[in-house]
């Protein structure tokens, strides 16, 4: 048993892992782009931005424009080939989370599938146990005798506690804490965004 356990929880972490950094790198990607679209058509280029992009995707920004007035077709065909750049640039990042969605698609699912079921399953075995005590109390104790009606006080008692499942003793799961988990996720969400705001 302990064996099939620790295998479930490789086969289940390490895609886990795996897709969070490939996710992290699209995110780096993403930003980068997001850096060099507003600056496509500045005479200057970014020297990090052109250093970034040249090391990732092998694109290069030439800066080496005359600074005669006759320069402004060169001027123009500099700013072009940025704008051709940036849209090869777009072009690597959709390719590459096309080939991640095909080869991923089926793994994410199941991930969502199962992550999805062991909560509902643990809710509905949270939502069973607290539902003992109402079941034990339906039977027909007034017609026992006292030592029936004594040990069913006690099992009452000890029904009150639910049933149910820890995180390493922190959290417990319940409803409560799947709501929880619902509104910390969405928290985390939006100060993630904010911070992602802030940076830009």
């Amino acid at each position: 048993m302990c064996y099939w356990l620790v295998l479930m929880y490789i086969c289940t972490n390490v895609p886990d892992a795996y897709y969070v950094g490939l996710i992290n790198y699209i995110t780096a990607q993403l930003r980068l782009l997001h850096i060099a679209l507003p600056k496509m058509a500045t005479l200057e280029p970014d020297a990090v931005l052109q250093e970034k992009l040249a090391h990732t995707y092998g694109l290069t920004i030439k800066a080496d424009v005359p600074a005669d007035a006759g320069a402004q077709d060169v001027i123009q065909d500099r700013v072009y080939a940025r704008l051709v750049e940036c849209i090869r640039f777009h072009q690597e990042i959709m390719k590459c989370v096309d080939e991640m969605e095909s080869v991923l698609s089926v793994t994410v699912l199941i991930q969502f599938f199962t992550s999805t079921l062991v909560i509902c399953l643990t809710a509905i075995t949270v939502i069973s146990s607290e539902s003992l005590q109402f079941s034990a109390y339906s039977c027909n104790w007034p017609e026992t005798d006292a030592r029936f009606r004594k040990t069913l006080r006690i099992c009452l008692a000890r029904m009150q506690r639910p049933i149910s499942l820890t995180a390493c003793k922190f959290y417990k799961l319940s409803r409560e804490t799947f709501l929880l988990l619902l509104n910390g996720s969405y928290s985390y969400f939006t100060l993630l965004l904010q911070m992602n705001q802030k940076n830009d």
